[in-house]
């Protein structure tokens, strides 16, 4: 394709983005699926966690649709989901070690085994990553 030799495809590629400038833009109203901090949108997960709905793309913005009510359970599930991305976050940033031990032993499926398994994994990971992270991070507390 860069020699010439063959044509650049003009199909159109499904990414949303250009859907997304083309309705803040013009104001053309469009229902698209979009990952947005929640706002109510999904009442049963805190402000602020990222969550993917059907939402309203238009000159005002984007803003989700719908606030549907999860099932107890379902809700219960996700709500652990965010809270593991928070301790992540929060241990990425700060670089505490016990922080990201912790969002693996909350992690639904990282910490669903022996909590001491669970330990000897954080510590490999943050050894086979050691280049990239702060000291602190890969540092043992005792």
């Amino acid at each position: 394709m860069l020699s010439g030799d063959t044509k650049v495809p003009t199909w159109s590629s499904d990414e949303l983005v250009a859907p997304v400038i083309d309705s803040l833009v013009t104001g053309t109203h469009r229902e698209l699926p979009l990952n947005l901090p929640n706002s109510g949108q999904c009442p049963d997960l805190p402000d602020g966690a990222v969550v993917e709905a059907i939402c309203i793309v238009d000159s005002d913005g984007m803003r989700g649709r719908d606030a549907p009510r999860l099932p107890a359970p379902v809700a219960e599930i996700l709500r652990r989901h965010v809270a593991t991305q928070e301790l992540t976050v929060s241990a990425a940033v700060s670089g505490d070690r016990n922080l990201a031990l912790a969002a693996f032993e909350l992690d639904p499926l990282a910490g669903r085994g022996d909590l001491r398994s669970t330990e000897t994994m954080v510590d490999e990971l943050l050894s086979g990553t050691a280049e990239w992270l702060p000291a602190t991070m890969t540092a043992k507390v005792p």
